[in-house]
């Protein structure tokens, strides 16, 4: 004979319909000369029939703006305001990167360095095509990702500029 604890388990299964049949003969066996397990599990079904009925609740589009307007949490303006500032850093970077004597230095390491012309373009055609998805990536992007890619800019270009003064430090100089 099943304990009323045995019973609830198997009523459980059954509302998480993981029950066997043979478990299922013994519960409603137990359900017609137990009233304390029947009562639980017509409670059981209540409850179940209940939380079928629910409505799902989805609060509106403004919803998370009303809750930080009414809890007193305002956005940071101060990001906006310092936009403009870095976009124009980051591309007078840009300008001073393609004016700048590094590029006609590095371009003629490439070339001493690699007697194969066509190695050479199929190395620049990767950079070429990853500019190109740069540029048609940039029209689509937010303040926040420009200005996460105006600080990789910069500190590409800052550890760029550190591995050319440490091959300068020792000693690989211009030889023409």
């Amino acid at each position: 004979m099943m304990g009323h604890k045995e019973i609830e388990g198997l009523i459980q299964k059954r509302m998480d319909r993981e029950i066997t049949k043979d478990e299922e003969i013994l519960l409603f066996q137990h359900l017609k000369k137990c009233k304390e397990c029947q009562d639980y599990y017509l409670e059981m079904e209540r409850v179940k029939d209940e939380i079928a009925s629910l409505i799902e609740f989805f609060p509106g589009q403004d919803f998370n703006a009303r809750v930080l307007n009414k809890i007193g949490v305002k956005k940071s303006k101060l990001l906006r305001r310092l936009m403009p500032v870095f976009i124009g850093l980051y591309l007078a970077s840009l300008i001073l990167l393609l004016f700048s004597p590094l590029v006609n230095y590095l371009s003629s390491k490439i070339l001493l360095a690699t007697p194969d012309i066509f190695h050479i373009l199929d190395k620049i055609k990767p950079i070429g095509n990853g500019i190109l998805l740069l540029a048609s990536s940039f029209i689509k992007l937010n303040l926040e990702q420009i200005f996460i890619g105006l600080l990789l800019t910069i500190v590409v270009f800052y550890a760029f500029i550190r591995g050319v003064k440490k091959e300068e430090k020792w000693g690989f100089k211009n030889s023409y």
